[in-house]
């Protein structure tokens, strides 16, 4: 019904939503906070990890700067949302991920807007489908 490669992909995909999940899960399961611009934080990261991947830096100093960009966006949203309470810290978060997807939707220059970016590298030792998937299996 399915062929191997695609199975792969769609694990992959599982795989990588799951922890996407798990991430949210940690945030509102277990700490009770509600953050609606947690995928802009996301957004922010993995663009960020892309696009100095492809200028020439190494990934793992790439991965960790992904991370640091989506941490320093949610300490500055953090500052700017710190005396707000309610729907007010909500509706504070979600226009961050607006104004998030806005520029990459229209910055076709930076992220091909809605295309993406094509023929993202995968690390080393990982290039093939069913390595890439034992990878993403191992980190969630």
């Amino acid at each position: 019904m399915f062929s191997i490669p695609y199975l792969t992909y769609l694990l992959t995909l599982i795989a990588l939503f799951t922890l996407l999940g798990l991430s949210f899960n940690l945030l509102k399961g277990f700490t009770g906070l509600s953050n609606l611009a947690h995928p802009g934080m996301i957004l922010l990261g993995a663009y960020t990890t892309v696009l100095l991947q492809r200028a020439g830096v190494p990934l793992p100093l790439a991965w960790a700067a992904g991370a640091a960009a989506g941490l320093l966006l949610g300490a500055f949203l953090s500052v700017l949302t710190r005396r707000s309470r309610g729907d007010v810290l909500g509706v504070m978060a979600l226009w961050c991920l607006f104004v998030l997807e806005i520029v990459a939707l229209n910055w076709i220059a930076l992220t091909r807007g809605a295309l993406g970016i094509p023929g993202i590298a995968r690390p080393v030792g990982f290039e093939t489908g069913p390595m890439f998937l034992l990878l993403t299996l191992l980190v969630v």
